[in-house]
């Protein structure tokens, strides 16, 4: 039998003083931090952990939810392990939305359930008391039956605790490494440093088998300590025998060989024949202590042993587990569990948990008036360690983390000039001060080198509001083919735009047209009307497909994410086409005056696609919206069922019979390039999400998990304002696609996989046609917050814009998280601004931008719900425009230009020439008569890329010298120099106020440069005899040339 104590503890060094202290105030965990770094909480287990969640909370921003999500036996369960230096009482509010009995909510503390709670129950507040002491909080959410309902999930928020509660010990500060050395080999850099991490598992154990029998405090071969805190002579045993019974003692080695008169004793060893006992003082409780030696574990540390009663007539023999931080004093040692343990006649392992900064363990018997407390096989086990893994940085941005060795390989480094530096882990989540720094040059350095600009800016979004839906249907299609010979009235159809306003009708096709041109000339700075198919198939009532473009930036290039909502594919499931009027109507009218409508224009491009079936609603008549009768039809005119009829899946087949609407829907939202869609149904009442293509035992999205959260969230807003609303698939409101039915050529899976959107199906009603005006309102009352929160989800995670480091225009690249992302979850950024947009789960992630002819860039960055991070990237490109200078030459003569490039250079005699007139990064020109302007680019090629930069231009000047020179005849510069032939001198004379003389050679190089204000006197001594050319130029920018030898 193994009884095992697993607490994780969160001691200060000198707990102890705090036990005597008073007035602590009360500690308070109400998840405001947007994660569990709070406190030191367990999410128990590696599926269905609880989370953070902004929506639902009962004060404050945030609160933690369970994350069970309807599968079945499966508990979500929340621990915490404390340290109360006072008594007092646990107070929490939570709320639960289950099936009665199908999903349960259970509070324990120290493994006694406190508080229990299933069904519907808002927020209320659950208080017991708690004593001073080591406890153990667990809250867990169990799903019980198959049964499901709402939500199924419990949320928790503002739990308070008494004073003195213990947190993890801050992880102090360590000294920053030294001797970072780099060695440069190609393009890989090297780091060395002085100093490694090392860990190796120390265990401390005795079986007692070397002690002496009868040894009293026998310290044996590990150095046990003892306390005798009873100072009392043990008693005498009338049918027991062992050597020096009866004598002063806390424990001594008895062995089963050895004892006599044993009776109805149990006098076996656990392992070999000695163990230790702890005998009885008649009347007076035992205080006696075996103390281990000193320890010095780096870790949380295991502390196990043996123990049982001797007797079976006196078998309440007590302990308690204990440990200390300072000394050996018995006032030192702190309890390890809550309650002394007692224990039986059968030899049970007992294990604990013990801090790291323990000193000291020791078994602490208490028992009264039993018999012998027995001992055996005592292990203490834990790690020792020395050093701290490593960080490391190269440009201020971390490259690898936890790194044990004292060396370190970079092999991602491009050419160019970089800085590193490392840091020690000191502790979770705190680092040293940084080495120092050391620099190299990795391969060829350009002319002009420029380092990969990341960089990393948290923009904290004022107001929290999230979600997120989830798309499907799955009713068969011959369960929704027209009724036909249904009576109905026309009361349920708005004719007017005034009928409209009231927001209980659907409109006819002519309301709905004056509605969307309402829409764009009530609001021209805020709303215009895309229409994205002029004419569908009807061929006689003439419909159009359109959408309703909402923003504040309309007509400009954005930044913002851009967001669909569309509805009613399947002509009869029009509840959502209602709702998506009263969206776009409510957001354009409160546009200054509600906050989360204003957080969305400022921060989101939103699209709104009310009616993309207009042929399947509108079918026989503009004036009658009635699934009988055939008024209204699932399919669209051609009977082709639209959510069957996008591109499959690659490996799945191919999609034959494109609809107009289904290729107009593709055409149109390729160029946009949304980062969230939403596609409405009807049939049922749930959030569906990708994939439809495969179960999740199948293939699960990437970002299930996150998928799973937002629909969460939109149910959650949704139940807050009528329970028995989005009930769900038997009671389960938020389901991967597959899982409730595999479905091809679906527009969720298109949109997701294809356009790398990340689109959910909302099933918004069982009915598809709601003609009751009260009900059909109540659709918008129950889901209106949760379609303004549901946008913003767009905008959260991490965002910025790629650029080209050294032209600094927009790149398109791939922004790809590192060990998550799989199957197109990828995103991109899109000009003309090169922004992008990722959504995702709270954490901490590694993220890598690509873009052909560029080298990758990576990142790391932290997410919280509601919040995002900008992360901007510039991309170094593998190729830039060479660099080069222009030249000068006398007539007849070649010249040699020089490119300065790290990759091959072409050269050409024209800016539009295809063929290159040489390659490398030398040019030799021809003999040249007249001025000559050359054009060249730099290239790069591998097995699949081919590179080409902007190509520059430079120009080789042919010089027609004479004595004199005049370059402008308009506003000319007369300038004479002489002698010619010179000697050591030239005298120079000037129109003009002369500021710069420059001397060429005849390759064209300068050999001397006089600035400022140079005198009428150059003194040319230092030149080798021949000839050059004298450029001259004055202070009003006239300059001129001329030729002269030099003897």
């Amino acid at each position: 039998m193994r009884i095992l104590y697993m607490l994780i503890w969160t001691m200060l060094v000198g707990a102890l003083s705090l036990a005597a202290q008073n007035n602590y105030p009360l500690m308070v965990e109400d998840w405001e931090t947007g994660d569990f770094s709070t406190l030191q909480w367990e999410r128990v287990g590696t599926q269905s952990l609880w989370e953070v969640t902004s929506e639902g909370s009962h004060s404050g921003r945030y609160c933690a939810r369970s994350g069970n999500y309807y599968q079945d036996n499966i508990s979500s369960v929340l621990q915490l392990s404390v340290y109360l230096s006072e008594g007092g009482s646990i107070s929490y509010f939570r709320k639960i939305f289950s099936a009665p009995g199908g999903g349960v909510f259970y509070f324990y503390l120290d493994g006694q359930q406190m508080d229990t709670l299933t069904g519907y129950a808002d927020w209320s507040e659950y208080q017991c008391n708690v004593t001073a002491g080591y406890h153990v909080l667990k809250f867990c959410y169990q799903k019980n039956t198959n049964e499901k309902k709402g939500s199924d999930c419990v949320w928790m928020d503002d739990l308070t605790m008494p004073a003195g509660i213990l947190l993890n010990p801050p992880a102090t500060s360590c000294d920053a490494p030294v001797g970072l050395a780099a060695a440069v080999s190609g393009n890989e850099v090297t780091l060395s440093w002085d100093g490694s991490y090392s860990s190796q598992t120390v265990t401390i154990f005795d079986d007692v088998e070397s002690h002496d029998y009868g040894a009293i405090n026998s310290p044996g071969m590990v150095g046990w300590g003892y306390i005798d805190g009873d100072g009392e002579p043990t008693s005498t045993f009338s049918s027991l025998s062992f050597l020096n019974e009866g004598a002063v003692m806390s424990y001594l080695v008895l062995d089963d060989e050895l004892i006599y008169g044993t009776g109805n004793a149990n006098i076996q060893a656990y392992s070999g024949h000695r163990f230790f006992g702890c005998p009885f003082h008649y009347s007076v409780h035992n205080d006696d202590w075996l103390v281990s030696p000193e320890l010095h574990f780096s870790e949380a540390f295991e502390f196990s042993f043996y123990a049982r009663s001797f007797s079976s007539q006196y078998t309440n023999e007590q302990f308690v587990a204990s440990y200390s931080l300072t000394d050996t004093n018995a006032a030192s040692f702190i309890p390890l569990h809550c309650d002394p343990i007692t224990t039986t006649t059968s030899w049970t392992e007992y294990s604990f948990l013990v801090p790291p900064q323990a000193k000291y363990v020791a078994i602490h018997c208490i028992s009264f008036n039993q018999y012998i407390l027995c001992l055996d096989d005592i292990s203490i086990s834990g790690n020792v360690t020395s050093g701290h893994t490593c960080n490391i940085y190269r440009d201020g941005l971390l490259i690898a983390s936890d790194i044990a060795d004292s060396t370190y390989t970079d092999t991602t480094a491009f050419s160019g000039s970089h800085c590193y530096t490392i840091k020690y882990n000191c502790g979770p989540a705190v680092e040293s001060a940084p080495s120092d720094t050391v620099c190299v040059v990795v391969g060829q350095p350009s002319a002009k080198a420029v380092a990969s600009d990341i960089s990393v800016v948290i923009d904290s979004v004022s107001e929290l509001i999230k979600y997120r839906f989830s798309e499907r249907e799955s009713i068969p299609d011959e369960v929704l083919l027209p009724n036909k010979g249904v009576n109905v009235d026309s009361s349920h159809i708005a004719t007017t735009l005034e009928a409209m306003f009231d927001w209980n009708k659907y409109p006819s096709y002519d309301v709905y047209m004056q509605l969307l041109q309402y829409f764009q000339d009530s609001f021209p700075t805020l709303c215009r009307i895309d229409t994205i198919l002029d004419t569908t198939p009807h061929p006689t009532l003439h419909h159009s497909i359109f959408a309703i473009h909402i923003s504040n930036t309309l007509g400009q290039a954005t930044t913002k994410p851009a967001f669909l909502y569309s509805s009613t594919m399947h002509g009869t499931e029009v509840v959502g086409y209602f709702l998506m009027l009263h969206l776009a109507d409510y957001i354009l009218n409160n546009a200054t005056t509600d906050s989360a409508v204003m957080q969305i224009l400022d921060n989101v491009d939103l699209y709104i696609c009310p009616l993309e079936n207009p042929d399947g609603t509108y079918h026989l008549s503009n004036n009658m919206i009635w699934q009988g009768d055939g008024y209204s039809t699932y399919h669209n005119y051609n009977d082709v069922q639209l959510n069957r009829n996008y591109p499959h899946l690659p490996g799945l087949g191919t999609t034959a019979n494109i609809q107009p609407e289904t290729q107009a829907i593709m055409d149109w939202v390729t160029p946009i390039h949304f980062v969230m869609s939403v596609n409405f149904h009807c049939g049922a009442e749930l959030l569906n999400y990708p994939w439809d293509s495969w179960t999740t035992s199948q293939r699960a999205h990437a970002d299930a998990d996150w998928f799973r959260y937002i629909c969460q969230n939109y149910a959650t807003l949704c139940h807050a304002q009528d329970t028995s609303f989005m009930y769900g698939s038997g009671g389960r409101a938020v389901i991967d696609g597959g899982d409730w039915s595999v479905v091809y050529g679906s527009r969720q899976d298109y949109m997701t996989y294809y356009q790398r959107c990340r689109e959910v199906t909302i099933e918004t009603s069982l009915t598809h046609v709601v003609r009751d005006p009260v009900k059909l309102q109540s659709f918008w009352t129950n889901t209106k917050d949760a379609l303004l929160s549901y946008v913003m989800e767009s905008d959260y995670g991490f965002w910025g814009t790629v650029t080209d480091a050294v032209t600094h225009e927009p790149v398109e690249a791939m922004v790809r998280v590192v060990g998550h992302d799989k199957f197109h979850s990828e995103v991109f950024s899109h000009l003309p601004l090169g922004a992008y947009h990722r959504p995702i789960m709270a954490g901490t992630y590694t993220v890598e931008v690509s873009a052909p002819c560029y080298q990758t860039a990576t990142f790391t960055v932290t997410t919280k719900p509601g919040t995002k991070v900008r992360c901007d990237v510039a991309l170094q490109p593998q190729v830039v425009a060479p660099v080069v200078f222009d030249q000068y030459c006398l007539p007849g003569m070649q010249t040699t230009i020089v490119a300065l490039a790290q990759q091959e250079v072409l050269w050409y005699d024209s800016d539009t020439a295809i063929t290159p007139i040489a390659t490398g990064l030398y040019y030799t020109t021809p003999e040249l008569y007249d001025t000559t302007t050359y054009y060249l680019e730099e290239v790069y090629q591998d097995d699949t890329l081919w590179c080409v930069s902007p190509r520059s231009s430079v120009t080789v000047f042919v010089i027609d010298t004479t004595t004199s020179a005049v370059t402008d005849l308009e506003n000319p510069f007369v300038f004479h120099v002489f002698p010619n032939p010179a000697g050591d001198f030239l005298i120079l004379e000037a129109d003009g106020i002369v500021t710069a003389i420059e001397v060429y050679d005849s390759r064209g190089k300068l050999v001397l440069l006089r600035q400022g204000a140079p005198t009428d006197r150059l003194d040319v001594s230092t030149l080798p005899s021949g000839t050059y050319v004298l450029r001259m130029t004055c202070a009003d920018n006239r300059s001129g040339v001329v030729k002269f030898v030099k003897e």
